[in-house]
């Protein structure tokens, strides 16, 4: 008897819950992931409601260019889907 999941944390626990998600059609509502396949979900059951790491990567890039008008900088970023994405977002428009 599950009505929703909301708000639930975790890139790798809600990529793990997905199928059950899918399979029993309970709406899975504004995860807090950094997945694109969470976050711009296909699944009719998945409702993701904040930007793409890369959304936010671009975003970093230009309060860096246009605010602070930075002509150096150093990227810090973990290694792995949900630090690469952000990071491929700031590279592609800081470019």
């Amino acid at each position: 008897g599950i009505f929703a999941l909301v708000s639930t944390l975790g890139t790798v626990t809600n990529l793990a819950v997905l199928p059950y998600v899918q399979q029993r059609k309970v709406p899975l509502i504004g995860p807090i992931v950094g997945a694109p396949t969470l976050l711009e979900p296909e699944a009719e059951e998945v409702f993701g409601i904040l930007p793409t790491g890369v959304e936010r990567g671009r975003a970093i890039a230009r309060y860096i260019l246009e605010d602070l008008k930075a002509e150096k900088i150093a990227v810090l970023y973990q290694n792995d889907d949900f630090g690469k994405d952000p990071y491929d977002g700031l590279i592609e428009t800081l470019k």
